[in-house]
């Protein structure tokens, strides 16, 4: 079937999607800090 194959790719594209996100909040955040100091 499609689906599991689907899922595959869903699954492949979010978690870097996800890291990068995480990266950006955090760059973001340290960069916000540093602006305050």
């Amino acid at each position: 079937m499609v689906v599991p194959t689907f899922q595959e790719s869903i699954y492949q594209v979010q978690i870097p999607t996800f890291f990068r996100i995480m990266i950006l909040t955090s760059c973001s955040r340290y960069s916000n800090k540093k602006i305050e100091r």
